[in-house]
């Protein structure tokens, strides 16, 4: 009877981490039409120089480059948005390896996971620092959850090791 519900649960973690995969891949292609989108947008603000107005003086050039430059200064391009965001897209891949791992090995108890789990963790510090907010007790729920992951991967190394 144990064995049976051991099955199910089993089952119930692979039928779960498919459905999240999914989501997964969905929120990926969100997230690189975003950053697509982001870096058009970085480029539709530097004006290129029309060359055919002829040659300008170098303090004209100088002028124009600072015009330039406090315009681009002026919009509301925050960088550690966009850091932000690479660092949210880089967990986002680590859960989709994680969850590929777990589907494919039946078990998310892999050395392959403990190490995705530790550099999620590194992540989301990352991410903290970046945001200056509360995300800290996030990134630390991660690497103890890593910690937890090698615990159970070295108790089911023991079991297989028995059976």
């Amino acid at each position: 009877m144990e064995n049976k519900n051991v099955n199910q649960t089993k089952e119930k973690m692979i039928k779960s981490c498919k459905a999240v995969k999914i989501f997964i891949e969905v929120l990926k292609c969100l997230f690189i039409i975003v950053i697509i989108s982001g870096i058009l947008v970085t480029f539709m603000l530097i004006e290129p120089v029309d060359e055919s107005e002829g040659n300008l003086a170098s303090n004209e050039i100088i002028e124009n480059t600072d015009s330039y430059i406090e315009e681009f200064e002026d919009t509301e391009i925050n960088w550690s948005k966009g850091i932000k965001i690479l660092l949210t897209f880089s967990i986002i891949l680590s859960l989709e390896k994680m969850l590929k791992e777990i589907i494919e090995k039946e078990t998310p108890f892999t050395e392959k996971n403990i190490k995705t789990l530790e550099k999620m963790s590194l992540l989301a510090i990352a991410f903290a620092i970046v945001a200056r907010g509360f995300t800290i007790v996030f990134a630390l729920a991660i690497l103890i959850i890593a910690h937890i992951f090698k615990y159970g991967y070295q108790l089911q190394t023991e079991s297989d090791e028995i059976l």
